[in-house]
């Protein structure tokens, strides 16, 4: 957060975003029906539960096409995941990534396939 524009400007849902490492775009989409979900049972504090569709690979991730219509490149995944698999997953959003394409979400668990 950038130190011209404080926690009462941006409101709770970003100040509670910032705070779990996300971004202004995830409060936005974690809204009912539309985009990534808390994480299941067990999952960790700030975790998320993402469904979607491989896509294939990007410049140096894999990308996915997510439920909720976003785009995003996959960390920590098996490379022998393939173009069409859809997929459950529970992870974080990177802030900073090598991945180079979009949002990165970094999974923790492969919970169905």
């Amino acid at each position: 957060m950038s130190a011209a524009i404080g926690p009462r400007r941006l409101g709770t849902a970003a100040l509670l975003c910032c705070v779990l490492g996300g971004d202004l775009a995830v409060a936005e989409a974690a809204s009912p029906g539309v985009g990534p979900r808390p994480g299941p049972p067990g999952a960790e504090a700030g975790e998320v539960h993402l469904t979607g569709t491989v896509l294939g690979r990007g410049a140096t991730c894999l990308r996915f096409a997510t439920d909720g219509g976003e785009t995003v490149s996959l960390a920590g995944v098996p490379a022998t995941l393939r173009p069409g698999d859809r997929l459950e997953l529970v992870g974080r959003w990177r802030a900073r990534s090598n991945c180079m394409q979009g949002r990165t979400f970094r999974v923790r668990e492969i919970l169905g396939r």
